[in-house]
């Protein structure tokens, strides 16, 4: 079903924190208690897969892939594929928390560290509604 996405992203490195909202025009299914979430943002086509217990995040675009998965309390590897070669992405999940509904509503809500060949970047906390 067609729903309106808003993103959400609050971002910590160096002691400095920035701020985005984004919003754009998506699609959402719930198939065997699947939540799938896809939009078009920046250039880059976004997937976001929920399945209860994890959170998945695939963007691409007509140069890089990136895919990262969220699990809370758990250091997962992470992908980002350039034309360059790939780089070392993880990412540590403090927590994740959902509402989501078979009737096109919710709000995903992440906070989490992102690493570089094992070197934190930076902190993040985002929400994404629709």
């Amino acid at each position: 079903m067609d729903v309106t996405v808003t993103l959400c992203t609050r971002e910590t490195a160096n002691h400095e924190t920035n701020e985005t909202t984004q919003s754009a025009g998506g699609d959402y299914a719930c198939e065997n208690n699947i939540h799938t979430l896809r939009f078009f943002l920046d250039g880059a086509h976004t997937a976001v897969v929920f399945d209860g217990s994890t959170v998945t995040v695939r963007r691409s675009d007509k140069d890089v892939f990136s895919e990262l998965i969220f699990e809370p309390g758990k250091r997962r590897d992470g992908r980002y594929d350039t034309p360059y070669g790939s780089l070392p992405l993880a990412v540590y999940t403090e927590a994740l928390d959902s509402v989501l509904t078979v009737f096109g509503h919710g709000k995903l809500h992440l906070v989490y560290r992102l690493y570089l060949a094992d070197e934190e970047q930076s902190m993040r906390d985002m929400t994404i509604t629709f």
